[in-house]
């Protein structure tokens, strides 16, 4: 055999190597996927109606932490307290806090390296198929650090191997504060409130209608922009004759909104 492709085969098998590792480590993160997709724990809007003080470790718990009026945020988990009283737990983008730990990542230095600027993720031990998903640290922009010396290989993927890692992440702020100190809206988003509140107050929509609408309350007389603003876009719409009456019928998740003309006849 001559001596250039006999030098050129180890390449080659380190470069297969190399090529199978890369396709076990993708092939990791799409059997993850659907575990973080599950994981991400939105529950929903809360729109902050007036000043608001929010507690950092839990419902009546740690320090205060001031939320502005008129913002809304993503809603991640809930409590009762006493079984009676609702607390939400909120994202706060806008304080982000500083956060360190320890987890496991399938990324060499050199790839945690090329990713400084991208999504990193740490799971809190390594995963096999089949096991319960570990939870995992997403973070972008983080400072993620292998120790040397602490691996452990996938029993699976052979080329995987896992590694130890320390990080420091900002990630948004977490608070704790009663449902009833301003508004719940369970399936919408900040941003949903956040234009309709927008949008209410350049029409100068008065206050009690304002926040009945951002409360998704709709009532017989409202009109078409009220019902848009209360509830969004319909799902689906068609018409149908009701008592001798032609009747608009918008569908949402949330039930029917009929119309005769231009305003709401009757909610279901």
């Amino acid at each position: 055999m001559p001596r250039t492709l006999r030098s050129l085969i180890p390449r080659a098998r380190r470069a297969r190597r190399v090529a199978l590792g890369i396709a076990c480590v993708l092939a990791l993160g799409a059997w993850l996927a659907p575990a973080r997709e599950a994981g991400a724990g939105e529950l929903g809007a809360f729109f902050v109606a007036r000043p608001l003080a929010a507690y950092d470790r839990g419902p009546r718990q740690g320090g205060h932490l001031a939320l502005a009026p008129h913002k809304a945020y993503t809603v991640v988990g809930l409590a009762w307290e006493g079984g009676e009283r609702l607390w939400l737990r909120l994202s706060v983008p806008e304080r982000p806090r500083l956060v360190r730990g320890e987890g496991w990542t399938p990324l060499t230095a050199q790839e945690l390296a090329a990713r400084s600027m991208g999504l990193v993720e740490v799971y809190s031990r390594p995963v096999e198929p089949g096991e319960a998903p570990a939870t995992a640290v997403q973070m972008a922009g983080s400072e993620v650090q292998v120790q040397e010396g602490a691996s452990e290989p996938s029993r699976a993927f052979a080329p995987v191997v896992w590694r130890r890692v320390r990080y420091a992440t900002h990630r948004p702020a977490l608070v704790w504060v009663p449902a009833a100190q301003g508004i719940y809206r369970p399936g919408r988003s900040p941003v949903f409130l956040a234009e309709a509140y927008r949008e209410m107050t350049a029409r100068n929509v008065p206050p009690e209608s304002l926040v009945r609408l951002l409360a998704g309350i709709v009532r017989q007389g409202d009109s078409v922009q009220d019902a848009r603003w209360a509830w969004g876009e319909p799902q689906r719409t068609w018409n149908e004759d009701a008592d001798g009456h032609r009747v608009a019928v918008w569908e949402y998740a949330e039930g029917q909104i009929r119309f005769e003309g231009a305003s709401v006849r009757e909610v279901r």
